[in-house]
């Protein structure tokens, strides 16, 4: 009890026990409301993971790779009834030179893996290495310079101690 009263803490939260002979006991946790509890998907890219905000993502997809087309120097794909313009995460987080196990080349592949990404009015695919599982995370939101990135909503703790 003592990891989670102290875990509570650092979230400013509280937890509150009460037990009754031949009732049992009740716990009562208590976080702030900046915490907000998300589904998500977890996923690999470039040897990282992430984890995607499930609403943000409209579909979650295998493509051949024969399906990925050039148009005006832009990656695109036909997926379900939509042409889509594709962006990889590798790319957008520069990791493709910063790590040396980034994914190779879409060439080199018999398929990649899609996210449909519906942000704003806007929707792409997003190219990652492979999804892993669905999440359920408390998701702290960043603070200092940190909130200006645009593209992390926050930060969670995984079970396991992992953070994201």
């Amino acid at each position: 009890m003592d990891v989670v009263k102290t875990n509570l803490r650092q979230l400013h939260g509280s937890i509150e026990i009460d037990t009754r002979a031949s009732h049992g006991t009740t716990f009562i946790i208590r976080l702030p409301t900046s915490l907000m509890v998300s589904r998500g998907i977890l996923l690999k890219s470039a040897g990282e993971e992430y984890i995607l905000p499930m609403e943000n993502a409209r579909d979650l997809v295998k493509i051949p790779t024969t399906a990925v087309r050039s148009f005006h120097h832009q990656k695109v794909a036909h997926v379900r009834g939509h042409v889509f313009p594709l962006a990889s995460l590798d790319e957008l987080l520069d990791a493709s030179e910063a790590r040396p196990h980034s994914t190779p080349a879409i060439k080199d592949q018999a398929s990649v893996a899609v996210a449909i990404i519906h942000a704003n009015e806007f929707q792409y695919g997003l190219i990652v290495d492979q999804f892993v599982t669905e999440v359920e995370v408390i998701i702290k939101p960043l603070s200092g310079e940190l909130a200006n990135l645009r593209l992390f909503l926050g930060a969670t703790i995984m079970g396991d101690g992992r953070l994201f």
